[in-house]
């Protein structure tokens, strides 16, 4: 008796799932976000060249509904969607030009500027188990106070006592090697900028 084709086809989807390569972590990845563009506020376009933040992209022509980033010798074109915030002028946010999301930040992949669903990108968390997620986000709060001055020592005191609640571990991983996956991504409720990003 023949094998059943559902049979074979889901033996045939699970070799070739073997021969895949592993998802990219997000902050690994090159990518530009929204937040660091000056998006004009006027009619007008503006041509810069944003090689020395991003070497991935030759040059960029922005005005206030688009965005054109020159890369790979190619030209890919995002609309921006302004995302109302309550106070003050509506944030932009990047229309993904393959499925349409409204995204902050766009991952460069394979000569391709998209958003983390159509790059196929996780974050480096999403790979750990709970235990790890721990472990992950006490490295990042070490790196954290030990990065961050100026900061009032109210501030201090509660995220060292944030670490002290987790277990202090590395990771022997070779996959969450990199540099970039243990430097903190936001500022933890405090003020003042993230120099180190």
């Amino acid at each position: 008796m023949p094998m059943p084709w559902q049979l074979a086809r889901g033996l045939w989807a699970r070799r070739q799932s073997r021969r895949r390569e592993p998802r990219p972590i997000a902050e690994t990845l090159p990518h530009i976000n929204v937040n660091d563009l000056d998006v004009p506020h006027d009619h007008k376009t503006y041509t810069s060249n944003l090689s020395l933040r991003y070497g991935f992209i030759t040059g960029m022509k922005i005005n206030w509904f688009m965005v054109q980033l020159f890369h790979s010798d190619r030209v890919q074109s995002f609309k921006f969607k302004w995302i109302k915030t309550g106070f003050g002028f509506p944030r932009p946010a990047f229309i993904c030009d393959q499925c349409g999301r409204a995204t902050i930040k766009l991952y460069f992949r394979h000569q391709n500027l998209g958003c983390r669903t159509c790059c196929n990108v996780i974050y480096a968390c999403q790979t750990r188990n709970k235990r790890g997620r721990s472990i992950l986000k006490a490295i990042r709060l070490r790196n954290f106070l030990e990065l961050k001055s100026g900061m009032s020592k109210r501030n201090h005191q509660r995220l060292k006592a944030r670490i002290s609640q987790t277990r202090t571990q590395e990771f022997k991983s070779n996959r969450l090697a990199h540099h970039r996956i243990q430097i903190p991504f936001h500022n933890y409720n405090t003020r003042g900028a993230a120099h180190w990003l």
